[in-house]
């Protein structure tokens, strides 16, 4: 897998880069690369780090502000950092102790709610039938989503923001994982955990959002679940017990993500035996 990029391009308009390079106490560095800019839609790189750390200038600087219209110009502006940042990432074991973030790309799945086993899996059956009458070649697809297989220590790094932090230390978690997040330094934009620890944390944010009858408050839990049930979907643990998909859609499952993995590996097995029987049978009467 490739490095992360050593550097990134923002892309500010005039009036963005007026509003940033206002900041008081900003860096020097950064208010003249800003303002050396071209005209009009202008391209700014910088390395991640310090993208980073102009989040929390933006930041401190909508706290600051009394006006709305400029919290929200602001809130834009770092939207579009997070957006250059907010890829997960996976961190492996590097030299001397030393780990090595390492780009991946995880795929945005959502999943709602998923009814019995025999019925999901019919109903995706359907849809890749569907699907491959309209040209795409859904078991190429399929292999794709095929999980990457980690170690039981393997850390992930998940993008967190502040307030997410706290909604995480509001949910019963076992307190180990509190206390991670609590010690992570407050600037650092991922936090590291294992597989096992994702699938807590994520039956731990389902069970908040059980309890929510307000669709108001429930929607700004679920981009926070979204995060770690698409970790759950791109990676399988090496000492991953194998559960059953009536276990894993019953509730008793820590990892809803990895029902819906699980859901779509049996669709590609279930429709690459299908298409083996007919060549079986004309291999055989030859």
């Amino acid at each position: 897998m490739a490095k992360p990029p050593e550097t990134l391009t923002l892309v500010l308009t005039e009036a963005e880069r007026t509003l940033v390079r206002r900041i008081p106490g900003l860096r020097s560095e950064y208010a003249d690369r800003i303002k050396q800019a071209d005209p009009g839609d202008a391209q700014i790189t910088f390395t991640p780090d310090e993208l980073d750390d102009l989040m929390w200038y933006i930041t401190d600087e909508a706290d600051r502000s009394k006006s709305q219209e400029k919290q929200d110009a602001l809130g834009d502006i770092w939207r579009k950092i997070e957006d250059l940042l907010c890829e997960p990432y996976e961190i492996q074991p590097g030299k001397q102790g030393q780990k090595e973030p390492i780009v991946i790309d995880i795929p945005n799945y959502s999943p709602e709610p998923i009814g019995m086993e025999d019925e999901a899996v019919a109903y995706l059956h359907r849809f890749a039938d569907q699907l491959e009458q309209s040209g795409a070649d859904i078991d190429e697809i399929l292999e794709r989503m095929r999980p990457k297989q980690i170690g039981p220590d393997d850390r992930i790094g998940v993008s967190l923001q502040p307030a997410e932090r706290e909604m995480l230390l509001s949910a019963d978690l076992a307190e180990p994982i509190k206390e991670q997040i609590r010690q992570a330094p407050s600037k650092r934009r991922k936090l590291e955990f294992t597989l096992r620890q994702v699938n807590e944390i994520e039956n731990a944010i389902s069970k908040v959002m059980a309890g929510i009858s307000d669709n108001k408050v429930r929607s700004k839990w679920r981009p926070l679940d979204d995060k770690f049930i698409e970790v759950q979907t791109t990676y399988a643990a090496g000492d991953e017990q194998q559960n059953s998909l009536g276990r894993l859609l019953s509730g008793e499952s820590v990892s809803r993500g990895a029902a819906v993995r699980e859901l779509l590996m049996k669709v590609l097995e279930e429709r690459k035996a299908t298409k083996a029987k007919p060549q079986r049978q004309r291999d055989g009467n030859a």
